[in-house]
C-alpha cells in the first residue's frame, strides 16, 4: 500500500513538473505517462484512471472530473489465447481537444477523438469521435445537442476560461 502511494505521488509530481499549469486532485492512477500530453490549465479531478498505452492528447483548458476512465489500448480478443491474449495489445490514440469538460465517472474508449468545446455528459461511456461542440450523454454516448456556439466563440476570444479565473 505505501509502494502504491508513493509510485502514485511520484507520477504525480513528474506530471506536475512536465505540465506546470495543470491542476491534478488527489488519488488518480496513470499508467505509461511517457504517452501522455496535457496543454496548459487543465483539470484532472479525483480518482481517475488514465492509461496511456496507445496515447492521449489532452488539449488547453480541459475539466475532466471525478472518477473518469481514458483508454488508450485493449487486448486483441481475435488471439492465439481464449479469452484474449496479453501478448499483443491494440493500441489506439484518445485525442481531446481543447476546451472539452468531461463530465463525473465518464468512460473513454481507445481511438477516440473528442471535438473542440465538446461536453460528455456525467456516466457517458464514449465509444465513438465527439464533434466540435457537441453535448453527448448515455451508454453509449449519443448527440444530444449542441452548445451555443456563438457564445462559446465570443467567450474564446475574450479569454473567458475557468481555470484562468482570478
Amino acid at each position: 500500500m505505501i509502494r502504491n502511494y508513493l509510485q502514485r505521488r511520484r507520477i504525480k509530481n513528474y506530471l506536475l513538473l512536465k505540465f506546470p499549469t495543470l491542476e491534478l486532485r488527489s488519488g488518480c492512477y496513470f499508467e505509461y505517462v511517457e504517452n501522455i500530453n496535457i496543454g496548459d490549465y487543465c483539470f484532472i479531478n479525483d480518482r481517475c484512471f488514465i492509461s496511456g498505452k496507445g496515447g492521449i492528447e489532452i488539449g488547453e483548458n480541459v475539466i475532466i472530473g471525478p472518477e473518469v476512465k481514458i483508454l488508450s489500448s485493449s487486448h486483441d480478443h481475435n488471439s492465439n489465447k481464449i479469452p484474449y491474449s496479453s501478448e499483443k495489445d491494440i493500441l489506439s490514440r484518445v485525442v481531446i481537444k481543447d476546451h472539452v469538460w468531461v463530465a463525473a465517472f465518464v468512460t473513454i474508449l481507445p481511438g477516440v477523438t473528442i471535438g473542440e468545446g465538446a461536453i460528455i455528459g456525467a456516466s457517458s461511456v464514449v465509444a465513438k469521435d465527439v464533434e466540435a461542440y457537441s453535448i453527448v450523454a448515455g451508454n453509449p454516448a449519443i448527440h444530444k445537442k449542441y452548445r451555443d456556439i456563438a457564445n462559446f466563440i465570443e467567450n474564446k476570444e475574450n479569454n473567458r476560461f475557468h481555470q484562468r479565473e482570478a
